[in-house]
């Protein structure tokens, strides 16, 4: 077995090495300010910045996990950013402000040049695992500003977004406050999902986004 098996197979047993290139070698930069936690495990990081502000936020990042040249910025309190297993991260940002936020992110993941995820207001972003994110795809709980109404109620308020397993979002979509992928689901390119898609195994188009056909699955290979 050589050396690269045996580290995907015992990926803890190997977290030493993975904390000292990190260390030395990855040019990343963590800053901690206040009582929160950062846990990283037998991940590859590289020209990351990282930086966490406020009382009781987390922010993990699981084994074999890769990050080249991206961003994580966490400002508020009882904030949570969990990164699974085996996620690979490319010139991409995580975003949270506020309190009580969360980003919880599966296993076998891509996310692609340009990525954003940005969870504000007390929001959440659930992503499931392999699925593949293209350059430039945003996704969003929040307008980061306030619209009223004349009598002053707000009109848009920030609201969760879910994204199942085995999900291909194309260049340049964005997913917007409640928006939903199901299961399977494919998103074409600049399309903006604002709303909750139930229907798996379908291809979505547009914007507003629509469905544009069903009974599809995909492969991130060519065959």
């Amino acid at each position: 077995m050589g050396i690269k098996d045996k580290v995907k197979n015992h990926p803890q047993k190997y977290k030493g090495l993975f904390t000292v290139y990190n260390h030395i070698c990855g040019r990343n930069k963590i800053v901690v300010k206040g009582n929160s936690k950062v846990l990283i495990g037998a991940a590859l990081l590289r020209h990351v910045h990282i930086y966490v502000e406020g009382v009781d936020n987390l922010l993990e990042i699981g084994n074999l996990s890769r990050m080249d040249r991206t961003q994580i910025l966490v400002k508020g309190n009882h904030n949570i950013i969990r990164i699974g297993e085996n996620n690979g991260f490319e010139e991409s940002s995580l975003w949270i402000e506020d309190d009580n936020n969360l980003i919880q992110i599966g296993e076998h993941n891509r996310f692609f040049k340009n990525s954003h995820l940005a969870a504000l207001e007390g929001t959440a972003i659930r992503i499931g695992s392999d699925s593949l994110f293209a350059p430039g795809v945003e996704i969003r709980t929040s307008d980061s500003h306030s619209i009223f109404n004349l009598e002053g109620t707000r009109l848009n308020k920030a609201k969760d977004i879910t994204v199942g397993n085995h999900v291909w979002i194309a260049v340049g979509s964005v997913l917007l406050k409640g928006a939903g992928l199901p299961d399977d689901s494919i998103v074409g390119m600049h399309s903006m999902v604002n709303k909750a898609l139930e229907e798996k195994n379908c291809l979505y188009v547009g914007n507003p986004v629509r469905k544009a056909k069903s009974g599809v699955t995909w492969d991130s290979k060519r065959v």
